[in-house]
């Protein structure tokens, strides 16, 4: 809607609207203006003329024709106008913020916009998901929204206070619906079934008063929640696929009443899921332990059955402008049930013929074929029971004095408290082939209801200096931590022993924090570039009780822990608010930070692995270590962006996993030690740009560099040695994207190369070097009578592996086609999954231990088709 702006030379400057030119007219100028155009900087003048009351001319109409602008902004808040951006029929928000330049979408839910975190997600002003960002990018509609806002909001104590106060503010982003659906309510229904029983089912309503906002929502597929090919207009990824197979049904709702002032709010959700997941994996491990290195395959298939209930509601209260009162309740439900089946052995040497069936059949054989193997190992494992989590917490703030310099008290108690019951069997049987011998148990394990008890208060006060942007708060913080444990186990084989252990676990924490925060200010003489500085010293003071009861006797361990930290960080930052707007910011961190050793490393717990045996050492030493970064970013008109990211930290005492490892049967007993001498470091370059505000074009490009140290333990024929590896890795990515009204594309490509060194004294240096490539292409097309068509084709790329089916090139096709009738109130769609049939799960991960390598199944290739209905409701008068 464009805006017609009329002068007139006697009159000053009336409103815009419509006007008649009288006979006794003046010269009259006719400015043309749009909020998200840029002034042209002149006015057209209209000729002079003398009116004919007899003759009349009607002047052709008149087109006026721009760039849609992408974003742009108003004061500090950035806009992004939904309306530039095309998106497939059917399409959710994740698909429109995929497009939105500088904004970037992490696993989890986890929203950025330029490097920076997105706090909280609010629809139209309000939290209406109270936090679960994947609730609102997956089932919102994206032709719901109208744009998009990013500013900073204040906090509680900036509120109270009435005054700014630094590291009190949050990035949000707001999501701003069209008019027609931020009154009353509207719904999505989605249904679908395809090839391999494939189907999907989801509801979505949400609706608006003045006060009270709520969404409700069911969901059900056999997906395994994969990213589904065209949800974000064909841009799938790779990293986004969800390993195994996954059922669920599940719906949930969530709400916020709030009083027009704000004075009060009330928020909460309740939600109900019950899933089932079918998974199975084969993984080759190289054990680097011991003289020689050893090789361990094994084959596992699980049945995962959850049904969780979750509730939690947050309550809000403003006492005027001295005080406010915060509550919140949650509480958390779920009955769990596990079997698992697992088929193992461990080799001297490389084995490239194994498979599940071999080691079975070779576990049934009287005597060994194959003196290189150490162990053949089956095992049978189920658990049930049921796991409740409880957490309330109640926080207070206090305006004890305003004026010039106010003074602010924040007081909190926080409890939580956990139970768990569970039970289960753990059926093994081990044949070690090399000495013709063969173990079996048949464990009955219970887990008595046990229960932890947390519950922390602290007390923050705080002064604060304007004038001098300075404030000092100073905090307390007390936290207890009651752990119990009780275990039962029965070895119904042959021994019949009855075995129990509890673990009685009292942690005490005492906490005080002083800082020094000097906001942020303008340089003298230079009111475009500034600063702020802050600095942070900690003592803890940490206290630990173990009472261990096993085999009818009792041992007590009590620990004391001194903890100090500190860190500060300076920032400089430049902006010019003229025409360019460009901007410039460097931060400096750096710091010594050190942390009690975790009370699960120094007792012990059963493991289920009866190859597996771990020892609590209660000598821990508390870590320490150091850091520093740097972080510098450079932006221009928010459309041309860099940024470089430099970091170094160094362990002077870190906590690693020492091991003895029988080279004979393949047992292996690990504890964990202090050591020092870890580092790691890293380098990244970021570059982007849009190719003006509104132009076509899109490019992003980064480079990075970074390099790890690490140790291992190793206890081998009464002889300590260490461990080392050395880790090099290069990332690259490059991306190009073209739009325009009826299409988009966009190329993704991504090269990981790494070079690890592993060795010790004993068995030398080995290298491994891996390389992965992984290049994807989009397109979406809009075709005419309403169809749409969306398509993506990636590469990827393994080589350096130690399996042969991980080294391969993989293609991965997936295609969507649509269609959209009655306004787009209905929409059919097909979608295509994995058309190539050539989509594998791996993972890959390398320590000083070991080289571990898994194939994992995936979601098989399918076709669906699904049918999307939109219903909007609203009120007979819209409020203005």
């Amino acid at each position: 809607m464009f805006k017609v702006e009329g002068y007139h030379k006697n009159n000053g400057n009336p409103a815009a609207g419509s006007y008649v030119l009288a006979e006794d007219y003046e010269p009259v100028w006719i400015k043309v203006s749009h909020k998200d155009l840029k002034t042209a900087g002149k006015d057209y003048r209209l000729p002079d003329a003398v009116l004919n009351k007899r003759k009349s001319k009607q002047l052709k109409e008149i087109e006026v024709t721009a760039s849609v602008v992408k974003f742009y902004h108003k004061g500090d808040t950035l806009v992004y106008n939904a309306d530039a951006f095309i998106t497939a029929d059917g399409s959710m928000l994740d698909a429109l913020l995929r497009q939105m330049p500088g904004v970037k979408l992490n696993p989890g839910g986890q929203i950025t916009v330029n490097n920076k975190p997105v706090g909280t997600l609010l629809i139209n002003g309000r939290d209406l998901f109270n936090g679960k960002n994947t609730l609102a990018l997956e089932n919102l509609g994206a032709y719901t929204v109208k744009e998009i806002q990013c500013y900073s909001k204040e906090g509680k104590m900036a509120s109270l206070l009435g005054k700014d106060v630094i590291n009190d503010s949050q990035l949000v982003m707001d999501v701003k619906l069209k008019r027609e659906y931020s009154y009353g309510w509207f719904a999505n229904v989605n249904a679908g079934y395809g090839t391999h029983n494939r189907f999907l089912g989801k509801l979505f309503g949400m609706g608006f008063t003045k006060n009270l906002g709520c969404s409700a929502y069911m969901n059900t597929n056999n997906l395994s929640d994969a990213t589904p090919p065209g949800k974000n207009d064909g841009a799938w990824s790779i990293e986004k696929m969800g390993l195994g197979v996954t059922r669920r049904y599940g719906g949930g709702l969530n709400y916020n009443l709030s009083t027009s002032e704000s004075v009060w709010e009330l928020k909460g959700s309740l939600e109900a899921e019950n899933s089932k997941e079918l998974y199975h994996d084969k993984t080759m491990r190289q054990n680097l332990l011991g003289s020689s290195n050893n090789f361990e395959y094994s084959f596992k298939s699980s049945t995962h059955k959850a049904l969780s209930i979750k509730t939690w509601n947050k309550f809000n209260y403003r006492f005027d402008s001295k005080a406010n009162l915060e509550g919140f309740i949650s509480f958390d439900f779920s009955n769990i049930n596990t079997k698992t089946n697992l088929l193992s052995g461990i080799f001297n040497s490389e084995r490239k013929d194994i498979s599940a069936k071999y080691i079975e059949d070779s576990l049934l054989e009287s005597e060994s074929e194959n003196s290189n193997t150490l162990n053949l190992r089956k095992q049978n494992i189920s658990n049930q029971g049921h796991r409740a989590f409880l957490w309330i917490f109640i926080e207070s703030m206090i305006k004890l004095h305003g004026g010039t310099n106010p003074l602010s008290l924040t007081l909190r108690l926080n409890t939580s408290n956990t139970w768990r019951f569970f039970h289960g069997l753990n059926d093994s049987f081990i044949r070690y082939p090399m000495e013709d011998t063969s173990s079996q148990a048949n464990d009955k394990i219970n887990q008595k209801p046990t229960y932890s008890a947390n519950w922390t208060t602290f007390a923050t006060l705080t002064k604060y200096y304007p004038n001098k942007n300075l404030s000092i708060p100073l905090k307390y913080t007390f936290h207890s931590l009651k752990d119990k444990d009780t275990y039962e186990v029965f070895n119904i084989g042959i021994l019949n022993l009855d075995r129990s252990r509890q673990n009685l676990i009292l942690n005490n924490n005492h906490t005080l924090q002083a800082s020094v925060i000097k906001h942020t200010t303008s340089i003298r003489n230079s009111p475009n570039l500034k600063y702020q500085f802050k600095v942070n010293a900690v003592i803890k003071f940490n206290e630990n009780n173990f009472s261990i009861f096993e085999y009818g006797q009792q041992e007590n361990i009590h620990k004391k822990f001194i903890l100090p930290s500190a860190d500060a960080e300076i920032t400089l930052s430049r902006a010019n608010p003229g025409v360019s707007r460009s901007s410039t910011e460097i931060t400096f961190r750096t710091g010594l930070d050190t942390s009690s050793p975790n009370y699960l490393q120094m007792i012990s717990r059963p493991i289920i692995n009866p190859l597996l045996i771990e020892i609590g050492n209660t000598n821990l030493k508390p870590t320490m270590a150091a850091f520093a970064q740097f972080q510098t970013e450079y932006n221009y008109q928010q459309v041309t962006r860099h940024d470089i990211y430099i970091s170094y930290d160094h362990d002077f005492r870190t906590i690693i996993q020492a091991s003895e490892f029988n080279e004979t049967t393949g047992l292996q007993v690990i504890q964990y030690v202090n050591k020092t001498g870890s580092w790691s470091g890293n380098i990244h370059y970021g570059f982007s740009t849009t190719f003006r505000r509104n132009g076509p074009f899109q490019l992003s490009a980064g480079i990075g560099a970074s390099r790890n140290l690490g140790y291992a333990s190793v206890l081998l024929e009464n002889r300590t040695f260490m461990r080392e590896d050395t880790r090099h890795k290069v990332d690259g990515e490059f991306g190009l994207s073209w739009a325009n009204k009826n299409m988009r594309f966009e190329w993704i490509t991504k090269a990981d190369i790494a070079s690890d060194k592993n060795g010790d004294k004993i068995n030398g240096i080995i290298n491994y070097h891996t390389r992965q490539y992984k290049s994807t292409i989009s397109s979406f097309l809009n075709l005419p009578n309403n169809w749409s068509l969306s398509t993506d084709l990636s590469l990827e790329y393994r080589d350096g592996y130690l399996n042969t089916l991980i080294n391969r090139k993989d293609w991965i096709w997936n295609a969507r086609l649509s269609k959209s009738i009655m306004n787009g109130v209905l929409t059919f769609t097909i979608d295509a999954y994995d058309i190539l049939q050539q989509l594998t799960g791996i993972s890959y991960r390398i320590t000083s231990e070991a080289r571990t390598e898994t194939i994992s199944n995936v979601i098989p290739s399918y076709v669906l088709f699904h049918i999307q209905y939109r219903i909007n409701k609203q009120p007979k008068h819209l409020p203005q």
